[in-house]
């Protein structure tokens, strides 16, 4: 059964991008090395990440990169809210597999969607998933 306790400090990793747009590991293990040396309950990977701009292969990595170097010292939520169910359902998955202790998804938001449907995608996430989910407050654009 996962670990459900989340409190305390958890702020968002700045992804470390070298001069040619590649993700820069060693910056990025370093910078979890410092948060948690600082103190941090545990880090996120999520939209101020830039992970919308990543592959899936590099998000892997960089899940990879940070649960490892974290090594059970700090939690580590993985942001995988996507435009689709499917999509986000697979991501989460991933992200779970990969060592993820929790998951921050945000809501659909390129086409606006009724709360039913939202609704429903939060749901069918979770019964994918054995992990924790943060819903990040970033509205659908329904009134």
């Amino acid at each position: 059964m996962p670990d459900r306790t989340m409190q305390g400090v958890f702020p968002i990793v700045s992804m470390p991008f070298d001069e040619q747009g590649r993700i820069d590991f060693d910056d990025l293990r370093v910078e979890v090395e410092w948060a948690i040396s600082h103190g941090v309950h545990g880090l996120g990977v999520a939209v101020a990440s830039e992970i919308f701009k990543l592959s899936e292969s590099e998000r892997d990595k960089v899940t990879k990169a940070v649960v490892g170097q974290a090594n059970g010292r700090a939690k580590i939520v993985i942001n995988t809210g996507e435009q689709g169910t499917d999509l986000a359902i697979h991501y989460s998955q991933k992200a779970q597999d990969l060592g993820a202790d929790a998951l921050m998804i945000r809501p659909p938001s390129f086409i606006p969607v009724p709360d039913y449907e939202v609704a429903e995608y939060f749901r069918r996430i979770a019964e994918a998933v054995d992990i924790p989910i943060f819903m990040q407050d970033q509205g659908n654009g329904m009134v």
